[in-house]
């Protein structure tokens, strides 16, 4: 029986600290990358012109150009091995993006991410990524070391993608929502109401903090030993 760690317990990955690391590499790496001078015109006007396409656009075309888009990174991340390499690739390209506006208009890249991190969806959409990236190790580490548990983990793998799933369409439409008030309102409402906001991402992200931990918690494995018993008995 392997000795309990900080990521073990029991012989098992414990995917719950697993998570707080990758979410704790992915904040530094936005504070770090962000704060670097850096100059690229042509990568600059390419994504203006991408962010100018999706906030022209009104509320649901908007949540549909999104929320597609950050679950396909997302579901990229879940693939084990180079969920890695694309989690860290999408973080800093995300970065150097901050990094590169920020220079543009005379100030460091960090200010931006920090500005960002006052809007709720910001906290709803980057753990997600971690959720992704974590669960792609988890999976990584029972193909490789213990593919005879493998079958009692999937229950919990597949639930964590749901999970993704649903965190990504609320910080979808949270995101959505602030910029509609960002491009449509003047000052300062357009300040004012994507702070507003919060009032329904506080129990959106309240709800998907005990809905994770029950997830991961849940010990699927013993309810398949219980599900098979019976059927046997029956």
């Amino acid at each position: 029986m392997r000795e309990d760690s900080f990521f073990f317990k029991s012989g098992d990955l414990r995917l719950e600290r697993l998570f707080y690391v990758m979410f704790g590499i992915e904040i530094l790496i936005f504070l770090i990358v962000s704060a670097l001078p850096a100059v690229n015109p042509t990568l600059l006007i390419a994504f203006k012109q991408e962010q100018s396409t999706i906030d022209t656009q009104s509320y649901f075309p908007m949540f549909l150009s999104i929320f597609p888009s950050n679950l396909r990174v997302a579901t990229l991340e879940f693939i084990p091995a180079l969920g890695t390499y694309f989690y860290l690739d999408s973080i800093v390209v995300t970065s150097y993006i901050l990094a590169l506006e920020g220079t543009s208009i005379g100030i460091s890249g960090i200010f931006l991410f920090l500005s960002l991190a006052l809007l709720p969806h910001t906290w709803l959409e980057i753990p997600s990524y971690a959720v992704a990236a974590s669960t792609s190790i988890y999976l990584l580490y029972y193909l490789i070391k213990r593919r005879s548990d493998l079958r009692q983990k999937a229950k919990k793998i597949f639930y964590m993608y749901l999970f993704v799933v649903l965190e990504l369409a609320v910080a979808g439409a949270v995101e959505s929502a602030e910029i509609v008030f960002e491009e449509n309102y003047p000052p300062p409402a357009n300040i004012e109401y994507p702070l507003l906001m919060w009032l329904p991402s506080i129990p959106a992200i309240i709800f998907l903090i005990i809905l994770y931990k029950k997830i991961n918690r849940a010990d699927y494995g013993k309810l398949n030993d219980i599900i098979e018993q019976a059927e046997l008995q029956a």
